[in-house]
């Protein structure tokens, strides 16, 4: 079994793909494909013939498909990071190791993020322009707080995403202040699903939102517990090692 203390810093981990990305990329591909081909239309009656149909409704379940997908790897990688700052990953499969995934992860989070915008743009219903998709609450048509709280949740993840490549330059203090965004990319995700989404109200769909954000804030919790018990035993020492100098 691992040290959970063992060392770890922001430079250990590597950005270079590697066949863990490679696998995690092909799984999102069968994971969206399933989703797509069997899930959807079992959930949602009339996929099939919506691509026979003057206007298909296809871009717009596809679009609800990554949303689940995007969310899920937002998800995982706050969980992914939650578990290198709190060394729960220490036992397995190691804190580089979790930090690594970690990016990864947040790639493709990203990516089938936005692929969700873009898709839109195919929508007849929606009609929405690469200015509406690319642009904070610049849509008029569909609930534009709730498109709004999306738009600025991807440019928030982007940036968090890019300090892993600028991490050496910014220091590490900087650099985990822009991941305690991460916090915020996530809520404004949240709000972004249950108010805009069309899927929100269904039962397994919110379901979802509570069982993955309620694990979410049950590690959150877990980690400043653990950072408030860390700086009590650092105190401790320090208190300590003063007591021994001045007997000596």
């Amino acid at each position: 079994m691992a040290d959970s203390k063992q060392s770890f810093s922001i430079n250990d981990a590597q950005t270079e793909v590697s066949p863990v990305a490679l696998f995690l990329i092909v799984l999102t591909v069968i994971w969206g494909v399933v989703i797509g081909l069997v899930l959807i239309p079992n959930l949602l009656p009339g996929y099939a013939s919506s691509l026979a149909s003057e206007k298909p409704k296809v871009f717009w379940y596809l679009a609800r498909a990554s949303a689940i997908i995007a969310y899920l790897l937002l998800w995982f990688s706050m969980v992914l990071g939650v578990g290198v700052t709190n060394k729960l990953s220490a036992r397995w499969p190691g804190l580089a190791k979790t930090n690594e995934l970690h990016q990864y992860i947040s790639i493709l989070g990203i990516a089938i993020g936005l692929f969700h915008g873009l898709i839109l743009v195919g929508d007849q219903y929606m009609n929405f322009s690469l200015w509406q998709i690319f642009v904070p609450f610049s849509t008029s048509t569909y609930r534009p707080l709730a498109v709004g709280f999306g738009q600025l949740a991807f440019y928030a993840w982007v940036v968090i995403l890019i300090s892993f490549y600028v991490r050496r330059k910014i220091g590490a203090k900087v650099w985990r202040g822009i991941h305690y965004a991460g916090y915020f990319t996530y809520l404004a995700v949240l709000v972004h699903a249950i108010i805009g989404g069309t899927d929100a109200g269904t039962a397994w769909v919110q379901g979802l939102y509570w069982v993955s954000g309620g694990l979410l804030l049950f590690l959150t919790v877990y980690r400043i517990l653990n950072e408030v018990e860390n700086a009590r035993e650092k105190r401790e020492r320090l208190l300590n090692r003063a007591q021994i100098t001045t007997t000596d």
